[in-house]
């Protein structure tokens, strides 16, 4: 499953960074600034979309910080999370937003994402997909497959989004546009920084 490191920087050993195989999957606040920004975005955005949503999932754990902007909604009844590397749980236990594991509503499950859906059944408001995405590293092409973006949609509620980072560095990129169009009824784009 890769190889898990938490970084830290010496002289302010608050500022950590977590990587798997060299890639930085999540961050804590002050380490990478636009890294974190995107972690906390993809759990804010949605919820101020929809004031209604109730459950979320989001798939990967990283720092826990996705996790931890999800469970300061206290609309929020239960936050799955599905990360496939123990180690990454264990990692994250080093970043204070990994308090957001020991809420209440959260339920966390190591398993792979695409069998967890299969075999959930119960909707869900609100899906984050956030998986490494470089060019190095073909196992989350998978998260960018017409597949996991049909099964995605069918674990959503009739009002549920679906959120995923793509970078625009991604190659195929207006394929995957394309890929997430065609299982999406509607799609809408934004970007960090504006």
């Amino acid at each position: 499953a890769g190889t898990v490191q938490v970084l830290s920087i010496p002289k302010r050993p608050k500022l950590r960074g977590i990587a798997i195989d060299g890639t930085i999957i999540g961050v804590s606040p002050g380490f990478n600034p636009k890294a974190y920004s995107k972690q906390i975005l993809l759990a804010h955005l949605p919820m101020q979309l929809d004031r209604r949503l109730d459950s979320a999932l989001t798939i990967g754990l990283g720092s826990a910080a996705t996790l931890d902007a999800l469970t300061s909604y206290p609309a929020i009844s239960e936050v799955g999370v599905v990360e496939i590397n123990e180690a990454v749980v264990e990692g994250s236990r080093y970043f204070d937003e990994s308090m957001a594991l020991d809420d209440p509503r959260t339920r966390l499950a190591v398993e792979d994402a695409l069998h967890f859906l299969l075999k959930r059944r119960e909707p869900y408001d609100l899906i984050v997909s956030d998986g490494k995405q470089n060019y190095d590293f073909s196992g989350n092409s998978r998260f960018l497959s017409r597949e996991f973006y049909m099964m995605a949609r069918d674990r959503l509620s009739p009002h549920g989004i679906f959120v995923q980072w793509i970078s625009l560095r991604t190659s195929g990129f207006p394929v995957v546009v394309r890929t997430l169009a065609a299982a999406f009824p509607e799609v809408e784009f934004f970007f960090d920084p504006p």
